[in-house]
């Protein structure tokens, strides 16, 4: 984990939100936040990757962990 930045803050010209943004190692990016019209988490997952296939296999090592942690 590179860095984390409170959403609640204005960032990078966006409006505060709850939630949190996660940076790990740079080219992946975790943003979680609650749903604005249910009682649940949001999570969106980012990799920043030219090769789209390298990118999906990144992606699905990323998705059960994730999923277990906010579960």
């Amino acid at each position: 984990m590179t860095s984390i930045d409170d959403l609640a803050k204005p960032t990078d010209d966006l409006p505060p939100t709850d939630g949190l943004r996660i940076w790990l190692d740079g080219t992946i990016r975790i943003i979680i936040r609650p749903s604005g019209t249910e009682a649940k988490m949001k999570c969106y997952i980012e990799v920043i990757e030219k090769d789209a296939a390298r990118a999906q296999i990144v992606l699905d090592q990323l998705r059960a962990p994730l999923k277990e942690l906010l579960s």
